[in-house]
């Protein structure tokens, strides 16, 4: 059985804009202090065509969880240290109607 889990820790994320960034940071956006990960677990990978993926899955942000598709695009297969298969992918949110 395929999963993906994902945990990102909000202070990473950088647009490259100073005052862009610490507004992200600030109470107003991701409130980085108290919550300081965001997470992404799927609930079902399909396979597509072409080294496509559907996955869908719920993205937790604030202790807020909402059903998030994404659309995912195979760029590579690696053993990992432990001997595990991972599956290597570029994903962007899947347009919702």
């Amino acid at each position: 059985m395929s999963s993906l889990e994902v945990s990102i820790e909000t202070a990473s994320i950088s647009t490259h804009n100073a005052k862009r960034d610490e507004d992200l940071r600030s109470p107003r956006f991701f409130h980085v202090e108290k919550f300081p990960t965001m997470a992404y677990r799927s609930t079902t990978i399909v396979a597509e065509l072409d080294g496509q993926w559907t996955v869908e899955g719920n993205l937790t942000i604030r202790d807020v969880t909402l059903p998030v598709p994404l659309s995912v695009r195979l760029t590579g297969i690696v053993d990992d240290p432990s001997g595990n298969i991972r599956v290597l992918g570029k994903a962007e949110a899947a347009h919702l109607d």
